[in-house]
């Protein structure tokens, strides 16, 4: 017998005892998206959250994970999502390109929604949900909910709705300690071909020791790079700068670690890797901080916006705060987006701050829109605040 053919009618055997697991490719699989531990290859995504009122300490949380999770998606990839509490909301009447419009649309969006109502053991406000979502044509859906639902809903789902199996349906236990509703999310997964996952309230305590703020711009994540502009035209608001920069940095977890780069004419990096936020490596921060000065040209001419930025992505952080009070070299933002941040791993917050630029204003928005980040800007008046 031939080698080739022995090795053929063996594994054919070990499948028949069942011996062997193998994972099938998803039939219309493209980019990845990830929700909350759970992986999944899809170009056709749709999220069905619930945000009753019983989240209400909790919503934040799963808010900012739909929001890192849909900006972690590609052009390529379209996703939809339906909220439910006591009835269900469609965000989207169709799945949208996960273009960075779409993404910093869909992020303001959800500022939008609250904690409000109740659907513990009823069918009808998870189930018009689903039907929403299974009528959107996604390849998965993603289902997360911290309460029980009616158990007619398995049923519905896996014999109707889904009963050509063509939708996987991943589902997430949200801090919850209800064995009924980890039983039923366990099951709807199993039936319907995708995965489940847990979500316990320890795992948000490290998502919160996990939070940075800059500027009222919050996110979540253990790289920080900070680039920030101290060029003579910020005279007069410098130490408004300083103290927040402080501020910020003090309010970091040892677990977090961080990199400073100051720039005017020229770049500094303060550090030249990133640092423990240690009691001791703040105290030298606030330190640093002092021996700065608001002096120096640091606009479109000198290009020095962006030596700031190339310096900060050689740091590989995970999250980068760009503040500045002047316009970019126009190359900037493609330079940032195609090139240093072409994979979209690192988002980019910028700051406009004190500026009333139109140019230099929109410039600041382009360039959080396009790299997954957020734009704030702060006026004179904030700094009183």
């Amino acid at each position: 017998m031939l080698p080739a053919l022995r090795i053929v009618l063996f594994t054919l055997t070990l499948f028949a005892c069942g011996l062997v697991g193998y994972a099938v490719e998803p039939e219309n699989g493209g980019g990845e998206v990830k929700f909350y531990g759970i992986s999944d290859s899809a170009k056709k995504i749709v999220y069905v959250l619930d945000h009753s009122g019983s989240m209400l300490d909790t919503f934040d949380f799963m808010r900012t994970e739909a929001i890192r999770s849909v900006n972690a998606l590609t052009p390529e990839q379209s996703f939809g999502v339906v909220m439910f509490s006591e009835r269900e909301s469609v965000i989207y009447p169709k799945l949208q390109a996960a273009t960075p419009e779409v993404k910093k649309d869909f992020a303001t969006k959800m500022q939008m929604y609250r904690a409000q109502g109740m659907n513990d053991d009823l069918l009808d406000p998870s189930l018009k949900a689903l039907e929403v979502a299974f009528k959107l044509q996604p390849e998965v859906i993603y289902f997360l909910t911290d309460g029980r639902f009616d158990p007619r809903l398995i049923d519905v789902v896996t014999k109707k709705l889904n009963k050509n199996k063509k939708i996987r349906v991943n589902t997430v236990a949200f801090v919850l300690n209800d064995a009924i509703s980890e039983e039923q999310l366990k099951d709807l997964a199993k039936q319907n071909g995708g995965a489940y996952a847990f979500v316990a309230e320890q795992d948000l305590a490290q998502e919160k020791r996990d939070e940075v703020k800059f500027y009222g711009v919050a996110d979540s994540a253990k790289k920080i790079v900070y680039v920030l502009d101290h060029g003579g035209s910020l005279l007069d608001v410098f130490d408004f700068l300083r103290k927040e920069a402080v501020r910020s940095v003090d309010a970091l977890t040892p677990e977090q670690a961080f990199g400073v780069v100051m720039f005017t004419g020229e770049e500094t990096v303060v550090y030249p890797e990133l640092q423990k936020a240690t009691p001791e490596q703040k105290r030298d921060f606030a330190a640093k901080m002092q021996n700065f000065r608001a002096q120096g040209i640091g606009d479109e001419k000198t290009d020095s916006g962006r030596k700031a930025l190339e310096a900060a992505f050689k740091l590989q952080p995970e999250v980068i705060y760009f503040l500045t009070d002047n316009r970019l070299d126009p190359r900037t933002i493609d330079i940032v987006t195609k090139d240093l941040n072409k994979a979209k791993k690192v988002r980019v917050h910028t700051v406009a701050f004190v500026t009333n630029d139109a140019k230099t204003l929109e410039q600041l928005k382009d360039l959080a829109k396009q790299n997954g980040g957020r734009y704030k800007a702060v006026s004179e008046k904030d700094l009183w605040k």
